[in-house]
Order: structure tokens, then sequence, then C-alpha cells
């Protein structure tokens, strides 16, 4: 095939070849799609965060155990910030409420 332009070029059993201008390319397969997706937010994190507010405790149990699904190896999930800020925030407001009942108890008496 001498004279045709340099390109890709369908055979007939469907295989695309590419001509050089002076020799046909190898058949290679092409690569699997690559995974563009974006890593989900742990749904364990979200709770974590949530419950930190609500229930302090149940907070900061929740973020300890999404931090340790999302370090995971092969884990591909995000939410490693809101399972962190869930635990800073579950020990701030168990402090806070331990303080409280504290306070409660003693100025009661």
């Amino acid at each position: 095939m001498t004279g045709s332009e340099p390109g890709w070029y369908e055979q007939p059993d469907g295989q695309m070849l590419y001509w050089n201008g002076t020799a046909w390319s190898v058949p290679v397969e092409p690569p699997p799609p690559a995974d563009t997706s974006a890593p989900r937010v742990s749904a364990l994190a979200i709770m974590a965060i949530v419950s930190a507010f609500l229930i302090p405790w149940l907070g900061l149990i929740l973020g300890y155990a999404a931090r340790g699904q999302i370090k995971r190896p092969g884990s591909h999930q995000s939410g490693m910030s809101l399972a962190l800020a869930a635990i800073v925030l579950g020990w701030i407001f168990t402090a806070a409420l331990v303080l409280f009942v504290g306070w409660v108890i003693t100025t009661d008496s």
C-alpha cells in the first residue's frame, strides 16, 4: 500500500491498523477506559459529623470508625476531613457537656 496517507484504516475484520506510510502497525487492544469517577464520600463520615452535634460521644465513635474505614487499603472513599472534624467536635462537645453537668451538680447543692 504505497502512496496512501498515514493514518488509521479499518481492516475487513473490523480491526483498526495504523499506516505510517511504509508499514502497518501491529494490532493492539485498546486500553480499558480510565476510572474518572471521583471517590465517594464515606457515609460513616457524614453520620459522624451530624452525630457530633447531636450526640457528641456517638460522633466520636463514628468519626474514629470512619477514619479507619477511609484509611483501609483499597478504599476508594473520601471524607477524612469530615471524620476528623467529627472527632474534634465530639471531644469539644463531650468536654463541654461534662463541664456543664459538673457545674449543675455543684451549684445545685
